[in-house]
């Protein structure tokens, strides 16, 4: 039923939420959180890690780079650090999962990128997360390419 791309996809997204009794059986863990699988799919698409796929089961495709993180990925969920993280860079990750998702629930979003450690966990006064560099790297060239896609408004005098 599913092929060994959407095999793999599912079986991170069972290690990378780690609640209690997830579902071992993928497809019925894929019909559980579809809603979120799709949701985090549209975040990877944005950053080139993804491409949207009707015929998958999923709705879209991992691209190479997004496999790389995966497979380069701890087989364990890092512990939070104790470094301090400043409210600006905590807003930072809320303003790139804003621009993306909207108010689109995304915690299912956010465990998948911290698993595959493009979200920093910092651990103080409360919990607080962070977007990790290459993350922001990755955001910051999506942004761009689709800025620079946008035609330029004639009233400005471009």
């Amino acid at each position: 039923m599913f092929n060994n791309q959407t095999r793999l996809l599912l079986g991170f997204f069972q290690q990378a939420i780690q609640v209690a009794k997830v579902e071992p059986d993928p497809a019925k863990y894929l019909k559980k959180f579809h809603s979120e699988i799709k949701t985090t799919g549209r975040f990877f698409e944005y950053l080139g890690l993804a491409k949207a796929d009707k015929k998958s089961p999923l709705g879209w495709k991992p691209t190479a780079p997004l496999l790389d993180l995966i497979a380069k990925s701890k087989p364990r969920r890092s512990k939070p650090t104790t470094k301090s993280a400043s409210l600006a860079d905590s807003l930072i990750l809320d303003l790139m999962l804003d621009t993306v998702l909207g108010t689109e629930e995304r915690s299912f979003c956010c465990y998948v990128l911290t698993r595959l450690g493009l979200i920093v966990e910092h651990v103080g006064v409360g919990l607080r997360r962070t977007a990790a560099p290459h993350l922001v790297r990755l955001f910051a060239d999506a942004y761009d390419m689709r800025r620079l896609d946008v035609a330029p408004d004639p009233r400005c005098g471009l």
